[in-house]
């Protein structure tokens, strides 16, 4: 933005009406800087910062003898800047097809009076690209996999029923706090088909693996022997 000072039609030397002041800024927000403005020029300054730029951080500025409208040419001038925005992707993430766009960037205080004078509104600005909402992360996907379990030995002289198998794996996903993986016992060939992830389907080899061949057999007491005949005396 440029602003046309006031002239002299006599003389053609601009008209000395705003003030000058010094200004020596050590930098930060927005308001911070109209703060260091008012005290400097004796004078509060009329500004608008909305909300959604109120965090802009502002560089250091030592400046002598500017008047208001020079310091805010100053400002953006000095924050003009070109960026390379990417393009391209699945809302802002990378892609095999992403690009770049350069894109020009600034910021400051600007004013609908002209020409401005030192009770103008000054509202300030920030001209950025505005990018679109990244998409939330997919949570992990697990693979899902098949495998087949021959139950035969474990089943009749084995001492298990199927639904102990099925029961004892539910228990220990459930424990872990997973689902446990979909189950189907074949008849015919006393196999047991799972679908599941590599955890699930592990849960499956830990419970075989653990069960015996057989029912436990109990020890047998051991026999216990009689006494033997205490001798009677003879009379």
């Amino acid at each position: 933005m440029v602003y046309q000072a006031q002239v002299d039609p006599t003389t053609g030397l601009p008209v000395a009406k705003d003030k000058r002041f010094d200004l020596d800024f050590p930098g930060g927000k927005p308001a911070d800087l109209i703060a260091f403005i008012s005290k400097a020029h004796g004078t509060p300054v009329n500004a608008i910062i909305p909300e959604d730029v109120a965090d802009t951080t502002l560089p250091a500025m030592n400046l002598k003898q500017v008047t208001l409208v020079e310091l805010f040419q100053a400002l953006e001038a000095a924050s003009k800047k070109d960026v390379a925005v990417t393009t391209g992707g699945d809302f802002g993430r990378p892609s095999p097809y992403q690009g770049y766009t350069i894109t020009h960037v600034n910021f400051g205080f600007r004013t609908t009076d002209q020409p401005p004078t030192d009770h103008s509104i000054w509202t300030f600005y920030y001209d950025r690209p505005v990018l679109p909402p990244l998409k939330p992360e997919a949570p992990p996907s697990h693979p899902q996999i098949v495998r087949f379990y021959r139950l035969a030995p474990y089943l009749g002289a084995g001492g298990y029923k199927v639904e102990d198998i099925t029961t004892a794996v539910e228990t220990g996903c459930q424990m872990l706090g997973s689902p446990a993986p979909k189950m189907k016992f074949h008849q015919e060939t006393k196999l047991l088909i799972a679908v599941g992830d590599e955890q699930q389907l592990n849960t499956i080899n830990q419970v075989l693996q653990q069960l015996q061949l057989g029912p436990a057999v109990p020890s047998s007491p051991p026999l216990l022997t009689p006494p033997a005949p205490v001798p009677q005396p003879r009379l």
